[in-house]
């Protein structure tokens, strides 16, 4: 599923396996759901075409007659800002200069 071969898959830790398997699920249901919208659209614009509905009849009120997203946006509400946690500074430079070290001994 990940593309990874049996030696790689030894080096990871299981909480990063577990993230990156949510991450490839997450991926494939929303590609599922822009194929499911661009059908929708697909059919709406062909069902308008067949002269089937009224004039005053809009492709966007068929398009929400069909498709309902998969996945549940996070922040439907742009204005609003999602909330980051507070950095401290000194953790953030001391797990920098670890990640160098341990870069530097390989």
């Amino acid at each position: 599923m990940l593309g990874y071969r049996d030696d790689s898959f030894w080096a990871l830790d299981i909480s990063v396996y577990a993230d990156m398997i949510a991450g490839t699920i997450e991926y494939n249901l929303e590609s599922e759901d822009r194929l499911l919208q661009r059908m929708a659209y697909m059919f709406a614009t062909v069902a308008m075409a067949s002269g089937n509905y009224k004039k005053n009849t809009k492709g966007q009120d068929i398009v929400d007659s069909m498709y309902s997203p998969l996945l549940q946006q996070l922040h439907q509400d742009k204005s609003v800002a999602p909330e980051r946690p507070e950095l401290n500074k000194d953790e953030a430079a001391s797990f920098v200069a670890n990640m160098e070290k341990q870069m530097n001994m390989m």
